[in-house]
């Protein structure tokens, strides 16, 4: 590993991961421990924290809790015969808020969901699965049915139960191999962990970038996207790696759901609103790899800088109105060398320019 690679992983590690790894490990330890004094021992987390690719700040975690079959299609109804909740979840709600403060516990209709009242508002959503008799072949982990809540990020939730309630519409369940995603992440990380950084600086790069209810790259597509190409070349320096984004299929889905062959983790990109992004969505990636080319001929001394303000010049300006002055810092010395300034390298040139074309429109 070269400096500038070592420099760039500092910076991921200080930057862009959560540096409260103690505190939820903690606050999943103890729910898990109070849930399995009382009969519930079969709990995971899921999703990116269990992959090692989340980014911060983490606000909310999954954790999965096993249930039998039969209690799976077990309601509890209101008086106008709306689903309220899995009559399963009420007796996990009950063992909770009596831990908990009742109002920091949420039942919802198929998730509990816990608040932990400090300056992040962290909070954990438990949601039941039911194992299924298949098993994947590499691992040999069961495959699971989950309601699909699970597949919503949290922001999203509250209003996605309001649609399904208001709409007099049930939660379906969907079959999902959660441990796979886990055990091939972890097995890829041992081989090449660029792709653990690869991955969480282009998540975060997506965070920032992503206008608000715009359509973008999902950031479990960025990095099933990512791990494929370290599957296939386990030799990627984790700048070319970075670059590789540039060559991702925005038009196509191919990426194969694991738990159900008939549909792809990137079938989004057949849909209308993502469709008419694909232009934005290009450009975003082309200035993204202007600027990480960028790095090649930055001192190292200056690339720490470089990567802060790289994100701070996006997230300053990707609400930029007309007429509105563009903000940007400049992460060069005067005490950088001439071919250097020569190069012209003001931190995002290209997004600048992008910018004000847009403010113009």
């Amino acid at each position: 590993m070269n400096n500038k690679e070592k420099i760039i992983k500092d910076y991921i590690d200080k930057n862009l991961t959560s540096n409260k790894a103690w505190y939820i490990n903690e606050k999943y330890n103890e729910v898990k421990d109070l849930l399995s004094k009382n009969g519930y021992n079969k709990i995971f987390i899921s999703w990116s924290l269990a992959r090692w690719t989340s980014i911060k700040p983490i606000n909310d975690i999954d954790i999965i809790c096993e249930i039998d079959k039969e209690k799976r299609n077990e309601y509890k109804f209101n008086e106008n015969k709306n689903i309220e909740y899995l009559s399963y979840l009420e007796e996990i709600y009950n063992i909770l808020k009596d831990r908990y403060w009742e109002k920091n516990v949420k039942l919802q209709s198929h998730s509990i969901g816990i608040l932990f009242n400090n300056k992040d508002d962290f909070s954990i959503d438990i949601v039941p699965a039911v194992k299924l008799n298949e098993t994947n072949l590499d691992f040999w982990d069961n495959l699971y049915e989950v309601p699909e809540i699970l597949f919503i990020i949290h922001s999203n939730r509250k209003e996605f139960y309001k649609n399904k309630y208001n709409n007099h519409r049930n939660i379906d369940w969907k079959k999902t191999d959660p441990k796979w995603y886990i055990n091939k992440a972890k097995e890829v990380e041992l081989i090449n962990d660029n792709f653990i950084y690869a991955s969480i600086f282009l998540k975060k790069w997506k965070q920032v970038v992503k206008e608000e209810k715009s359509k973008f790259l999902k950031s479990f597509h960025i990095e099933e996207y990512i791990k494929n190409k370290v599957i296939v070349n386990n030799n990627f320096w984790l700048i070319d790696l970075l670059e590789e984004i540039q060559n991702i299929n925005l038009h196509n889905p191919i990426i194969p759901d694991r738990a159900n062959h008939t549909i792809n983790i990137d079938d989004y990109l057949k849909e209308d609103d993502f469709i008419k992004e694909i232009k934005n969505i290009s450009d975003r990636i082309d200035i993204f790899i202007s600027s990480i080319k960028k790095i090649q001929l930055i001192e190292e001394n200056q690339l720490e800088k470089f990567l802060n303000d790289f994100f701070d010049n996006i997230t300053n300006n990707k609400h930029l109105k007309q007429n509105e002055p563009i903000k940007i810092n400049k992460p060069w010395s005067n005490n950088l060398d001439k071919k250097v300034s020569e190069e012209k390298l003001l931190l995002l040139d290209d997004e600048i320019d992008f910018l004000k074309k847009k403010a113009l429109k």
